[in-house]
């Protein structure tokens, strides 16, 4: 028997949506078969990570980058298994954010990627279909964002204690999660210019609490971002880290809604952006030179 190549597909409506159906079906079945192997491929490089890491400890020796690898490798694992049903798309953004937020954070000086490290999760978030999804969406997707942020940047205090180091990271990031959902509720009772005062009061008041109670961990302060700046960030002393905080959030939600506006609005929208962004630099600027001036 012959076959004919390319097969003959009919164009009829009926004939046409059967066909696309099928092949979309074999995709994702696809795309189900190879996130499993991705997974069982990061989880055998976590088993041998953690191998490892037993046999140092046996040797008394230091892990060193060690439980980077570990945490890594794990949840890279982990989440492709966690988010089954979350299209790639939604998924690599929220994953995106957090890899931002780590890049941004001290030691590594790239602290002005902060400014728009939560833009990718918050488009993430808006592609949900109804306000039940966008809500499952903050939440998990925030999760995902948060964790990675906590394990890449403080994997360090698993050098001291392993499981003590994991339970910090995860419940930092449960709470962080937690936190982003509830700023995204109060934002939904609110009239679309007050969205991001929601957002960003949710987060500084969750920042302020978590220096003062016996769970404190401040080191994730987004106002700590700057730490390898400080010519840029004088005017904490009148508004402590905080302060940052808010700055970074703000310009963080505006250049969200200025990616999710009409080009004839751009134009409207980019120079109180610049503003917000470039006042508080100057203002910082010419204090640290005042300061310098004073003390010679």
């Amino acid at each position: 028997r012959r076959y004919k190549w390319p097969p003959k597909i009919r164009f009829s409506r009926r004939g046409y949506a059967e066909w696309f159906h099928d092949k979309m079906k074999s995709n994702r079945n696809i795309t189900g078969v190879f996130r499993y192997l991705l997974s069982l491929a990061f989880a055998l490089v976590s088993g041998a990570v953690a191998w490892r890491m037993y046999t140092l400890n046996k040797e008394e020796i230091l892990w060193g980058y060690l439980p980077f690898w570990l945490l890594l490798t794990a949840w890279s694992s982990l989440g492709l298994l966690i988010y089954p049903k979350v299209d790639w798309k939604p998924y690599l953004l929220s994953m995106a954010a957090g890899l931002m937020l780590w890049l941004s954070f001290p030691p590594i000086p790239l602290s002005f990627l902060v400014f728009v490290a939560f833009v990718p999760l918050l488009i993430s978030i808006n592609e949900g279909k109804s306000i039940a999804n966008n809500r499952r969406r903050a939440f998990g997707l925030g999760f995902n964002t948060f964790l990675w942020w906590n394990l890449l940047t403080t994997f360090w205090v698993c050098n001291t204690a392993l499981i003590a180091g994991v339970i910090t990271i995860l419940l930092n990031s449960f709470l962080m999660a937690v936190v982003f959902l509830a700023g995204w509720i109060l934002g939904e009772k609110v009239r679309q210019q007050y969205k991001f005062l929601a957002f960003s009061s949710a987060w500084i008041v969750f920042e302020f609490i978590h220096h003062h109670w016996d769970i404190q961990w401040p080191w994730l302060s987004l106002g700590n971002t700057f730490a390898h700046f400080p010519i840029v960030i004088q005017w904490y002393e009148y508004t402590g880290i905080f302060g940052g905080s808010l700055w970074i959030l703000i310009v963080n939600w505006l250049i969200y809604r200025l990616l999710l506006s009409k080009k004839l609005e751009l134009n409207r929208k980019l120079v109180p952006l610049a503003a917000l962004i470039l006042v508080p630099v100057l203002i910082s600027v010419g204090l640290y030179y005042k300061s310098a001036e004073q003390e010679l």
